[in-house]
């Protein structure tokens, strides 16, 4: 079963509005925004003076051109001139006609009062459609806010409604007229030729005398009753918002998103930070745990470092290649036969110093590719500074060699 609402009606003969529960008026307020307040579960009644109710007949039952014909017939009589295809809007399928259909159109006005656009209210309906006539009844009248309203009913539904023009009492005048628009209904097959009118509202009975005899149709009077709309509800609920209420709803909607982000990120910061909170503490407790390890094993490592550093230096009285006599041999099988003099050979640890004497610098230099060369002397990386060059040409060099552990690997 659908959400109950209450609706908000216009009162009859003054300006103010009364809530309806059911067939009863539960409160009245001037106001509307009174009325409702901050409550979800009121219905607006929009009366016929600011909600266009007409009936439309179209040559086609394809359902997806519908809207598009609709309001292209509400463009050509002048009614979306100030809002455009933004107007509120909307439709019901009253009769199926062999391959056509007669729909019947609601557009809501630009000129409803500011003061009714209520946020709060949970739809705006137009005043024909929440009023229950006697099923057998296809012509209805009733008040509202000291004006009449016709309204005509097929199968139960209401086709189009329009305010009259006439005295806003029973009298002579006002049946001519209705008996005039029932004529053109005829014409156009909006109703039957028998057609059968109920007046809703408290109207004195006396005052009916007249306008029940010149009338073409029998009349009945009965007190309004306001219609449910749980049937209606899902499909045409916001179809009639006024833009105002519309674009509050937009920017409320907007506002929700924006504060679900702000929430979203805030919770999300808050879960990074505590990650990273906790992190941060399993990381500095096994840093802490770390070097607690460090420094219980340091008196290891440092004794592997000496052991380490002590074989090295003994490296040379183990290793043939790194005898002083075979280095000082294969130096001297280097040397060319003549234009070079070696002065002073040390071999020491890792490292080899030669500081000699050449022809000219370009012999000193070929005796360092000599070096680089050998596949003995070739585990060290020369380096020879600039030879100074004295008197003759004689170049002073001094040959620097330092182990290449890859290559001596």
């Amino acid at each position: 079963m659908g959400k109950k609402y209450d609706i908000a009606r216009a009162n009859e003969m003054d300006s103010g509005w009364s809530l309806w529960k059911g067939d009863a008026v539960v409160t009245s307020e001037q106001g509307l925004g009174e009325l409702i307040k901050r409550r979800r579960d009121v219905i607006v009644a929009v009366p016929a003076a600011y909600c266009t109710t007409f009936s439309l007949a179209l040559p086609t039952q394809d359902e997806s051109v519908f809207e598009d014909m609709v309001f292209a017939q509400i463009e050509k009589r002048g009614l979306a001139e100030s809002a455009g295809r933004s107007v509120p809007f909307d439709y019901y399928v009253v009769e199926k006609k062999g391959a056509g259909v007669l729909l019947s159109v609601d557009v809501l006005s630009s000129k409803l009062p500011d003061a009714w656009c209520v946020s709060a209210a949970a739809a705006f309906f137009p005043s024909a459609r929440l009023l229950r006539p006697p099923v057998e009844h296809n012509i209805m009248i009733w008040s509202e806010h000291g004006r009449l309203v016709m309204a005509a009913i097929v199968h139960g539904r209401v086709s189009g409604a329009i305010q009259l023009s006439a005295s806003d009492k029973l009298d002579t005048a006002l049946a001519q007229e209705v008996n005039l628009l029932c004529l053109s209904l005829q014409a156009d097959g909006s109703i039957g030729e028998s057609s059968r009118l109920v007046v809703l509202g408290d109207f004195a009975r006396g005052e009916g005398v007249d306008f029940g005899k010149n009338l073409m149709m029998p009349v009945e009077y009965c007190s309004p009753a306001v219609a449910g709309v749980e049937a209606e509800a899902s499909e045409h609920m916001g179809k009639l918002l006024p833009l105002p209420v519309r674009e509050g709803h937009r920017a409320k909607q907007k506002s929700h998103k924006r504060n679900a982000v702000i929430m979203a990120l805030g919770v999300l910061y808050v879960v990074v930070g505590a990650a990273l909170w906790i992190f941060s503490q399993r990381t500095e407790k096994n840093i802490a745990n770390l070097e607690k390890e460090v420094e219980a094993n340091r008196p290891e490592v440092r004794g592997i470092e000496e052991a380490a550093s002590r074989w090295q230096e003994l490296t040379p009285a183990f290793d043939f290649k790194r005898f002083p006599l075979v280095q000082l041999n294969e130096v001297t099988r280097l040397m060319p036969p003549s234009g070079v003099v070696i002065r002073e050979f040390e071999t020491k640890g890792s490292s080899v110093r030669i500081r000699g004497q050449a022809r000219d610098a370009q012999i000193a230099f070929q005796f360092e590719e000599d070096l680089k060369s050998s596949k003995l002397m070739g585990q060290y990386q020369w380096n020879m500074p600039q030879p100074k060059v004295g008197k003759n040409n004689a170049a002073s060099f001094e040959i620097q060699g330092e182990l290449n552990y890859a290559t001596s690997e």
